[in-house]
C-alpha cells in the first residue's frame, strides 16, 4: 500500500514537472519578448532623438535661406513611423503600447505640421520669428517626448528582469523537483526489487521458490519449438529422520547445503529453484543429456566430498534424482516435470532396493 501511495506521489511529482517546463517556456519566452522590445524601445528613443537634432538643423537652414526638402521628407517618414505601424521608410521602428509616449507623439506631429507650414511660409519671404518661437516649443515637446520613452523602456526592462529571474527561479525549481522525483524513484525501484526479490526467492535457501518456477515453465510456453529442454527433479532422502534426530535446524542446514550445490554447478543461463519442502526444480535451456549428465556428476561429487567429512549418518546429504530431454515442439512443460518426477521416485526406489 505505501508503495502504491509512493506511485502516485511520483506521478503527481512528474505532473508537476511537466507545468514547470511549460511555465518555464511561457517566462522564457516572455523574458525574450521584453528583451527584443528593449532593442525596438531603444531605436525608438534614438530616432526621436534624430527628430530633435535633424529638425534643429532644418529649423537653421530654413532661417538661412537653405531650403531642404530632402531632411523634411525624412522628418516626415519618422515622424508617421514613430506614431503609426505605417512603414514608410527602412527605419524598422515600433509604435510603443505606452499611453504618454503617443500622446506626445501626437501633439509632436501636430507641431511638426504646423512647423513645416512655417518653413513654407518663411520661403515666401515672411517673418521668421513665429518659426523660431514655435521650432523652441517644439524642441521643448520632443524633449519631453524623449524623457517618455526613456520611462516606457525602464518599465519595460524591470518587466524583463523579473521575467528573467522567475525563468531562472522556474529553471532551477524545475531541476530540484527533477532531482527529487529521480531520487525518489529510485527509491521506489529499489524497494520494488527488494519485494521482487522476497516474492520469487526462497527465504531458507536463497536460490528461486515456487512462484520462480511457475513463473519460468508459463514463460517457457512461448520457447522455440526446435529447442530442446533439459528438466530435472530432485527429492531429498531421510529428511524427517534428521529433523526428528537434530530438530529442524539440523534439516535445514542440509536443505540449504543441498541448495547452494544445486545452485553453484549451473550455468548462468540454467535455473534451479526449490519446488516443495524438500523438491527442488533444475531446468536447462538449449541443452542435452551429455549436458545434465555432466551436472549431475559434477554435483554428486561435491556432495560426496561434503559427506566424507560428516560424523553422523543423518548429517549427510542423501537425494533421488530423475531428468528428461525434449522439445516443447513435441510435448508440454507440464508434462517433462511429470516425466522427470516419475523418474526421480523410479530412482529414489531402486536407492531403497539397494538399502
Amino acid at each position: 500500500m505505501d508503495i502504491q501511495v509512493k506511485k502516485r506521489k511520483i506521478k503527481n511529482e512528474y505532473i508537476v514537472i511537466v507545468v514547470m517546463v511549460f511555465l518555464f517556456v511561457f517566462v522564457s519566452f516572455l523574458s525574450l519578448s521584453s528583451i527584443k522590445k528593449l532593442h525596438g524601445n531603444a531605436r525608438v528613443i534614438n530616432y526621436v532623438g534624430i527628430v530633435r537634432g535633424a529638425t534643429q538643423k532644418l529649423v537653421k537652414e530654413e532661417l538661412l535661406g537653405h531650403p531642404n526638402d530632402a531632411l523634411i521628407a525624412r522628418l516626415d517618414s519618422i515622424v508617421t513611423e514613430l506614431y503609426t505601424d505605417e512603414q514608410t521608410d527602412q527605419h524598422d521602428l515600433i509604435v510603443l503600447p505606452d499611453r504618454d509616449f503617443l500622446n506626445h507623439m501626437r501633439q509632436v506631429q501636430e507641431y511638426w505640421s504646423r512647423l513645416k507650414n512655417q518653413i513654407q511660409d518663411i520661403r515666401q519671404k515672411e517673418d521668421t520669428m513665429p518659426l523660431y518661437d514655435l521650432s523652441q516649443d517644439y524642441f521643448s515637446l520632443v524633449n519631453d517626448t524623449v524623457f517618455s520613452a526613456e520611462r516606457y523602456s525602464e518599465k519595460v526592462l524591470r518587466r524583463s528582469l523579473i521575467s528573467l529571474i522567475a525563468a531562472i527561479g522556474c529553471f532551477f525549481l524545475l531541476i530540484i523537483i527533477s532531482m527529487a522525483c529521480f531520487l525518489r524513484s529510485l527509491r521506489i525501484q529499489r524497494k520494488l526489487a527488494a519485494l521482487n526479490a522476497i516474492a520469487y526467492i526462497d527465504p531458507l535457501t536463497g536460490i528461486e521458490n515456487r512462484a520462480s518456477c511457475e513463473r519460468l515453465i508459463n514463460k517457457l510456453k512461448t520457447y522455440p519449438p526446435e529447442k530442446d529442454i533439459v528438466v530435472i527433479m530432485f527429492d531429498m532422502n531421510n529428511l524427517k529422520l534428521t529433523n526428528d534426530f537434530f530438530g529442524h535446524k539440523g534439516g535445514d542446514k542440509i536443505i540449504k547445503d543441498f541448495a547452494q550445490f544445486l545452485k553453484s554447478e549451473v550455468r548462468e543461463s540454467d535455473f534451479v529453484g526449490r519446488y516443495g519442502g524438500d523438491e527442488f526444480l533444475a531446468i536447462f535451456q538449449n541443452a542435452n543429456d551429455a549436458a545434465a549428465e555432466s551436472y549431475l556428476s559434477r554435483l554428486n561429487s561435491r556432495i560426496v566430498a561434503r559427506n566424507s567429512i560428516c560424523v553422523n549418518e543423518l548429517e549427510k546429504i542423501s537425494y533421488a534424482a530423475g531428468h528428461v530431454l525434449g522439445s516443447l515442439g513435441k510435448t508440454t512443460m507440464e508434462d517433462l516435470i511429470n516425466q522427470a518426477d516419475k523418474n526421480m521416485y523410479a530412482r529414489k526406489l531402486q536407492m531403497k532396493r539397494k538399502d
